[in-house]
């Protein structure tokens, strides 16, 4: 990991001002691409969890509160039926949020080198989209 390291001349105080003249950063460009890529798993970790909440928001508006739309997942209608639909909702975001707790560790472990980075992007964008579009029929259903 590059660190902060002063050179040979700014070791030497300056006798005007008192301060280092120069401090020069050492990082390689595999370094720099290390930092990039724990950033935008940290983005993309981010934004899938707020996609992951916002659609069974979505959901429990739509179909709990509104009745515009019915749940297509039978295994979510099943465990609403037992446990009401408003604890099935935080009970499907508290399983996606521990699997894609999972799949962030794991990319972040491997330091971009496996499955898991990509598969990190891949279920974020099918969340994005998946959300966006039950955005899209919730705000038609109200129109209708």
């Amino acid at each position: 990991m590059g660190t902060l390291r002063p050179s040979k001349s700014s070791r030497k105080m300056s006798r005007k001002t008192s301060l280092p003249d120069v401090v020069t950063v050492i990082a390689t460009p595999k370094e720099v691409s290390k930092r990039q890529h724990r950033l935008s798993l940290h983005i993309v970790f981010a934004v899938a969890l707020l996609a992951t909440a916002l659609d069974a928001s979505l959901s429990y508006l739509s179909i709990s509160i509104l009745g515009i739309a019915t749940e297509g997942n039978p295994l979510l209608v099943g465990i609403a039926a037992n446990l009401g639909f408003g604890d099935t909702m935080i009970l499907r975001f508290a399983i996606g949020a521990v699997l894609l707790f999972a799949i962030y560790r794991i990319a972040l472990a491997t330091e971009g080198r496996s499955l898991a980075s990509r598969g990190l992007y891949f279920v974020t964008l099918v969340l994005v989209l998946l959300t966006g579009y039950h955005a899209l029929l919730l705000s038609y259903g109200l129109l209708v």
